[in-house]
């Protein structure tokens, strides 16, 4: 069986698994979302997705 360009392989998996990862979620109204689109992006309307990586 093939796999795919996507797919990933056993030691890319286990090096997944051995990371330490933090996802927050936050729902906030829109002119918090609009603050937060301003302050990071520039943006000055509010968005209904932001995403953050630090």
């Amino acid at each position: 069986m093939n796999a795919s360009p996507n797919s990933a392989s056993d030691s890319d998996i286990e090096n997944i698994q051995q990371q330490a990862f933090e996802v927050t979620l936050r729902i906030v109204d829109i002119i918090e979302s609009r603050q937060l689109n301003l302050d990071y992006r520039k943006k000055d309307k509010p968005t209904n997705v932001f995403i953050l990586s630090i």
